[in-house]
């Protein structure tokens, strides 16, 4: 007989070796003898500037069954924090989704570096402002063999250092609302800052990480790449 069931583990312990290490060390601890292989594995930091990773395993097998599990390492004062999840639902999205918005919310003991907030500049950053927009091609597996795929993505960036990835819902650009954007869509805020004709992005990923990305920045360009393109070699 199947039972659906989710089960989640949260721990803090001494870290030994590299956060990755310690990550997969203790994650094996908890299913010692099983084929867990850890297929996507992302590296990050918090939102306060701790390292962290967390990684995935879709196929994993615990007793001859078939689980997901999903585990979020961060590393603060020299210890593991770790939140693992383990998942074999019929709803396995939904499941994540709840560790995601736990992870992207939670308070980590001794972390004291402060935290990063596109809602919340500590200063304010002069920029570009208006609306950025370019063209991404790449091909995709699809049946029937690859297809080229075309898309045309778009950017708006404000005077304030803060960047919203794709099109307002409500249509408004120039005229954005950026604090109630981001509280509709969290996913889409971000920041950036010019340097040397460099633009860095700041954004959220998944489970309360944070990601960067650089992109060639050429004054009176009006070309921008979306944060979800793989590739990052466009010029805006």
């Amino acid at each position: 007989m199947h039972y659906d069931t989710a089960v989640m583990l949260l721990t803090t312990e001494p870290m030994n070796g590299s956060l990755q290490q310690a990550l997969y060390n203790r994650v094996r601890a908890n299913f010692p003898g099983t084929g867990l292989t850890f297929k996507y594995p992302v590296m990050g930091t918090t939102a306060g500037g701790s390292q962290a990773m967390y990684v995935r395993d879709d196929n994993g097998t615990i007793k001859g069954n078939y689980e997901d599990v999903t585990a979020v390492g961060i590393a603060v004062g020299g210890k593991l924090q770790m939140a693992l999840l383990l998942n074999n639902t019929r709803e396995p999205v939904e499941v994540q989704k709840q560790l995601n918005a736990m992870m992207s919310s939670a308070v980590l003991h001794g972390e004291t570096g402060g935290t990063w907030d596109p809602l919340h500049l500590t200063s304010a950053v002069g920029g570009r402002s208006g609306l950025f927009f370019g063209a991404t091609v790449q091909n995709q597996y699809a049946v029937g063999g690859m297809h080229l795929v075309a898309s045309r993505e778009y950017l708006v960036l404000l005077p304030t250092g803060q960047a919203y990835f794709g099109l307002p819902l409500d249509g408004h650009v120039l005229d954005l609302d950026f604090a109630t954007a981001c509280r509709q869509e969290p996913e889409r805020c971000g920041t950036y800052k010019i340097e040397n004709g460099i633009i860095t992005f700041t954004e959220r990923a998944e489970f309360g990480l944070i990601n960067q990305f650089s992109l060639a920045f050429h004054s009176g360009c009006s070309r921008a790449l979306h944060h979800r393109d793989i590739s990052r070699n466009a010029s805006l």
